[in-house]
């Protein structure tokens, strides 16, 4: 069961935009169907509950200095663009993220229509024409309406890689601003 898993998170993280440190394909063994759907649904519950604490294993990023681990947790979670504070600390997140590309839109639809890549969208650009889903078909993106197009917008991004993701956009914005006049 532990080879299988270890395939199964194998695959999970080839599906993103990071490195693999080594070319291992995880150690092939038979495994009893039982005991696969047991170690596949281990597997989603570990991806559940990581999804409740807001975490992202893609970005997780693994520190033994606990006064590191501290300053990120007090970090200020907000971005303001125009006047207008996104504050990923109220209300729900996901709302806040979408509420910020939705307003950058009305500011700069270009921008974001440039962004859009035929497919799924991935951790590196988060805008696609197709859902992002994860090996066992959880959904990795979500869908969201900006002027009379649907778009696929990867959500899965824990507080600071979404603020992250925020700050790339509106540089760019601020980027292309700068260039008009």
């Amino acid at each position: 069961m532990l080879n299988y898993m270890e395939r199964k998170l194998i695959e999970y993280f080839k599906l993103s935009d990071r490195e693999l440190k080594n070319n291992n394909l995880g150690q092939e063994s038979s495994i009893f169907l039982q005991n696969q759907i047991k170690s596949d649904n281990l597997l989603n519950h570990f991806y559940d509950i990581l999804s409740l604490l807001n975490i992202d294993l893609m970005t997780l990023e693994l520190s033994d200095d606990a006064v590191e681990q501290e300053l990120l947790l007090s970090q200020d979670l907000s971005i303001e663009l125009n006047g207008k504070i996104y504050d990923l600390m109220q209300g729900k997140q996901i709302d806040t993220y979408f509420n910020f590309i939705r307003d950058l839109y009305e500011l700069q639809p270009e921008l974001i229509l440039n962004s859009i890549q035929h497919g799924s969208p991935t951790f590196g650009n988060i805008f696609g024409t197709e859902h992002s889903v994860y090996a066992d078909g959880t959904r990795r993106s979500k869908w969201i309406t900006l002027g009379d197009k649907e778009i696929a917008v990867y959500s899965n991004l824990n507080a600071g890689t979404k603020l992250k993701k925020m700050q790339q956009l509106k540089d760019q914005y601020l980027a292309y601003e700068q260039e008009e006049m």
